[in-house]
């Protein structure tokens, strides 16, 4: 198998396997776009449309909307921008944060029950290849 054709393979396998059921434990209530404002929101202390809008690489108009109805919904607090007071910053709230955490915990337990079902040695193996794509993924 190619490279091209294995790491399109690793994406889809680990799309499906890891990362849609994170998103699905959000019920449809928040789509995927959304979730990521969340999830960088959560990584990171606070950031403007604009730095959301680059680093998920969505039109700023979609950010600001995504926002503006987190907001709505007491998951996000806005405030100025110290360096630049036109500007507005947006930071998780409490009740943001604890959402947050959550679904994290939740697909934690998820994910944990999924290597449960391997055994001691799959495990070890699928910890360690982890590890080397990280490693590797970070120098790229």
């Amino acid at each position: 198998m190619s490279d091209a054709k294995l790491a399109y393979e690793l994406r889809v396998l680990f799309e499906r396997k890891i990362t849609a059921p994170y998103y699905d434990s959000f019920k449809g209530k928040y789509g995927r776009t959304q979730v990521e404002v969340l999830n960088y929101l959560y990584d990171n202390d606070a950031a403007g449309v604009q730095k959301l809008a680059q680093t998920l690489n969505i039109p700023k108009q979609h950010a600001s909307k995504i926002v503006g109805r987190l907001k709505e919904e007491g998951l996000l607090l806005c405030r100025e921008d110290p360096k630049d007071r036109r500007a507005l910053r947006f930071s998780l709230s409490p009740e943001g944060k604890h959402l947050m955490e959550l679904h994290i915990a939740d697909s934690n337990h998820r994910f944990k029950q999924c290597l449960e079902a391997l055994e001691e040695r799959e495990r070890r193996r699928f910890r360690q290849a982890m590890e080397a794509m990280v490693e590797i993924l970070q120098i790229l």
